[in-house]
């Protein structure tokens, strides 16, 4: 978006997409719900953002949505994860290469940071339902395949 749009567009985009999601995993998160529930809206929010039914099933990336989803379940880890992709695609100079970086970033922060969401964010098997491990950085990178022309594909061609 922002190397096609613009900044202005871009932000305006970011923002709209990660609050897409806030009100679904908000409410999982006041209903007190378990922990591996809460991940299950979240997964939701990212499938429902990537395959919308009035775009043929065409959407985008997920990246700005996840970051709305952690931003409600583990805000510490959102904050970092958002500081980490900014320095990255500023030094990078490409945001599908800090996305990716950030992805896979997100579960080692919450096992520092909040490791009762690990199971929902990251990399390690999870007590309540061991199939939501890692789901989201591996939905992440999935999703974020390069196509044909992106700078991703560019530059891992070299």
């Amino acid at each position: 978006m922002l190397r096609l749009y613009g900044p202005r567009l871009a932000a305006a985009t970011l923002l709209l997409d990660a609050l897409k999601g806030v009100p679904a995993v908000l409410a999982a998160k006041l209903l007190a719900l378990p922990v591996w529930l809460q991940g299950l809206v979240g997964l939701a929010v990212l499938l429902g953002h990537s395959y919308p039914i009035w775009f043929s099933f065409r959407g985008g990336k997920s990246v700005s949505s996840a970051f709305g989803v952690l931003l409600v379940l583990v805000p510490s880890v959102a904050l970092i994860t958002a500081l980490c992709w900014a320095l990255l695609a500023w030094r990078l100079r490409t945001a599908a290469a800090a996305s990716l970086i950030s992805a896979l970033l997100a579960p080692l922060l919450c096992l520092w940071l909040a490791p009762g969401y690990v199971s929902v964010v990251g990399a390690l098997a999870c007590s309540y339902w061991p199939a939501m491990a890692s789901i989201f950085a591996a939905y992440a990178v999935g999703k974020s395949r390069p196509y044909a022309d992106s700078p991703t594909r560019i530059a891992l061609r070299g």
